[in-house]
């Protein structure tokens, strides 16, 4: 996700400072030995539904802030969380509220859905190709499940209604620059591609998967030897941060499989590998990285620590990478250690930080619901949920 929410200046330099939670965060309060995944997942669970109950179930939160507390309903984290809901209601843990909440995220974003089929960003009101792509997988897990009083039958036609959007909109190139963040290309933009090879093999359009192709032969063509992504960052500073580069990868990887295309695969896989190579066992990787893979971050971004270690276990799955699989359990080790446990106070109890430590550079003291979404599905893959192939994002 971007960093496009708007907070006063005051706010985000030391609004944290007046925050008793902070200094209690800061002593070790919310931290615990390791729980189980089962444990962990649940905790998951629990604060993506307060974090839905905190915007009066339009979608969730943001994220929750140590300056300024909740922040507003996102359409593009809602609409990719909608399939983590509906894969961990399998396990009969508060399964009809993750149901329902997920209709309901559902039917907001049906509302909110501009009448081109783009969707804008709350911060800005500008339209955005990113986060169209990633609520494109909300409304197709919900098409799919047969969802609301109509079976499901408003959000298939949503859902093409943004593909066509997004097509429409595609430099011929195959990157996106017209309503592209900041306006320059970015090869995470592979998320979207994954998001159109859905919908092109769910409604047998080709064009969504030929729009996908063309931009994922853009991202291939950045890609050096080493794996190393050019233009991957959200600024043209050469220094991506894990969680984008986790989005590329994905997207690679997800769509080749969608496409049965060795190329694509290679690609995502080199990533990975260079990837795991700085793992070496220690259970976690930096923040930020430049070209080489040179690592630049002095903290780790949590988020994409759980993204990365659930591309290790997809890979592993199909393709039998043990070193992929010891990666990925080290690594969700770390993450569990780190998620909050705070009994009384719902707004952190089961939150991820967006940085370890808790004012490192990845949304420093604050707890975005990304993060808690990608640690609940690899959580999930770790106890063999095979539901990411029925419901992608």
């Amino acid at each position: 996700m971007k960093i496009t929410l708007a907070r006063p200046i005051r706010q985000m330099l030391g609004g944290h400072l007046r925050n008793v939670l902070t200094y209690r965060l800061l002593l070790g309060a919310g931290r615990q030995a390791e729980p189980t995944g089962q444990e962990s997942l649940r905790r998951c669970v629990d604060w993506l539904l307060v974090a839905h109950q905190a915007v009066g179930g339009r979608g969730f939160g943001a994220e929750f802030s140590l300056s300024s507390g909740w922040g507003p309903p996102y359409p593009e984290t809602s609409g990719y969380i909608i399939p983590t809901l509906l894969r961990a209601s399998a396990l009969d843990y508060r399964k009809e509220e993750l149901r329902e909440a997920a209709d309901r995220t559902g039917r907001w974003l049906l509302e909110i859905q501009l009448p081109d089929g783009s969707y804008d960003t709350p911060s800005t009101r500008e339209r955005m190709v990113f986060d169209t792509g990633q609520i494109l997988f909300g409304l197709l897990a919900l098409a799919g499940a047969g969802a609301g009083a109509d079976g499901g039958g408003s959000y298939l036609p949503a859902a093409r209604r943004a593909g066509g959007w997004l097509v429409a909109n595609q430099d011929p190139a195959g990157f996106w620059l017209n309503y592209a963040y900041n306006g320059i290309p970015h090869t995470y933009y592979a998320r979207v591609s994954w998001a159109l090879c859905v919908l092109g093999v769910r409604t047998g359009d080709e064009r969504f998967i030929e729009a996908a192709r063309r931009q994922l032969a853009w991202v291939v063509a950045q890609q050096d030897p080493d794996g190393w992504f050019r233009n991957c960052s959200f600024v043209a500073d050469g220094r991506p941060v894990l969680h984008v580069i986790a989005y590329t990868i994905r997207g690679l990887w997800e769509s080749s499989v969608l496409l049965n295309d060795a190329p694509l695969e290679s690609a995502a896989t080199r990533a990975a590998e260079a990837l795991c190579r700085l793992e070496a066992g220690r259970g976690w990787l930096e923040s930020h990285f430049g070209p080489g893979w040179s690592p630049s971050g002095t903290s780790v971004c949590l988020t994409g620590l759980c993204q990365i270690a659930g591309i290790w276990l997809r890979m592993n799955r199909r393709r039998g990478r043990q070193d992929f699989a010891e990666a990925a359990g080290r690594c969700l080790a770390y993450a569990r250690g780190r998620q909050m446990r705070m009994p009384g106070r719902p707004e952190v109890d089961g939150a991820l930080a967006g940085s370890d430590p808790l004012w490192g550079e990845y949304f420093p003291w604050s707890f975005p619901n990304w993060g808690v979404k990608f640690l609940a599905d690899a959580l999930l893959l770790a106890q063999g949920n095979e539901g990411a192939d029925e419901l992608p994002g």
